[in-house]
């Protein structure tokens, strides 16, 4: 008979009401409440880190290429560079690649019932991802490509149609700074549909239109765009796979990942693991006290008991 499991047995499951029975399932209870709150703290935690991470990621893709401009802020209007198909042969035969497609940005300032708001348009093609970002539509649609020119369509954040007081099918007056000329370039184009990412960066600064109308805004042609949105089937290899697509460019073009384009919303993210850390300890203590406490208590309780048994020799 194994001593020690049947004296523990007797003490914790005696139908007689005692104190030591009321110890142990305290320490019990104790013990159980701290682990169930180390794993919610620890699936809340992750749970947003990847929510946020998978916002980041539909919006822009995971790797980014573009001309190499190492001065040049992240979300600054692009230096063109030639859509080579060539290149989106090579990149998309990356075993990790999921897809690619051609972007181009340029700053406006959109006007609507005399309210003005400032944003980067984000021009992109009949062949973008919109499928990853479907989870972010409200109203409406995507831009409609059928036009032979240039689509009339825009799609805002949910922020910016509030700020400026405007629905889906609205017209609005689109305003493109010209370098060295005194008054901008100016379109009215329809709102087709509204998004909301959730995340204020994106919400407040981006509206998505057709990119050819950037491409004759500046007087490109159709071959020359501002860079490609890359997206990875995993994106837990996103520095490698940059890595290796940055191999397949021509000189003077650059590939970046989402975290040195946003390294800010990135840095904020892994601050969590932090939070994570100090959360664990914290409830580690706690639970660890909670065991010890009751364990002093118990002996205590137990001090005869304790002394009969050292009496004969156990």
């Amino acid at each position: 008979m194994n001593i020690p499991f049947f004296i523990a047995r007797r003490i914790a499951f005696n139908g007689e009401r005692s104190f030591s029975r009321f110890i142990i399932r305290l320490a019990i209870a104790a013990t159980v409440i701290s682990v169930a709150a180390m794993i919610l703290s620890l699936a809340f935690v992750n749970g947003f880190q990847k929510v946020i991470s998978e916002k980041v990621f539909s919006f822009w893709g995971h790797v980014r290429v573009q001309h190499f401009e190492p001065f040049k802020v992240s979300i600054a209007e692009e230096s063109p560079i030639p859509r080579n198909d060539t290149v989106e042969h090579a990149v998309a035969g990356i075993e990790n690649v999921r897809h690619i497609a051609p972007f181009a940005t340029r700053s406006a300032i959109l006007n609507a019932h005399s309210t003005i708001a400032g944003v980067l348009f984000k021009g992109v093609g009949r062949d973008y991802h919109f499928s990853e970002l479907n989870g972010f539509l409200k109203e409406g649609n995507w831009p409609d490509y059928s036009d032979t020119a240039y689509s009339n369509d825009i799609v805002i954040s949910q922020q910016v149609a509030d700020e400026v007081d405007i629905k889906v099918n609205d017209p609005l007056l689109i305003y493109f700074i010209q370098p060295g000329q005194e008054h901008p370039r100016t379109r009215k184009l329809r709102v087709s549909g509204i998004f909301k990412t959730g995340i204020d960066v994106y919400d407040k600064n981006f509206a998505i239109g057709d990119m050819r109308l950037i491409q004759h805004l500046n007087n490109w042609d159709r071959t020359q765009i501002g860079g490609y949105e890359v997206v990875l089937k995993d994106y837990s290899t996103m520095d490698s796979t940059s890595q290796r697509i940055f191999e397949k460019l021509p000189a003077g073009w650059d590939s970046k990942t989402m975290r040195e384009v946003y390294p800010d919303i990135f840095d904020w993210l892994n601050l969590q693991d932090t939070n994570k850390v100090i959360l664990l300890v914290v409830m580690t203590v706690v639970a660890v006290i909670n065991l010890i406490t009751c364990l002093i208590i118990l002996v205590l309780e137990r001090t005869r008991m304790i002394g009969v048994l050292k009496a004969l020799g156990t």
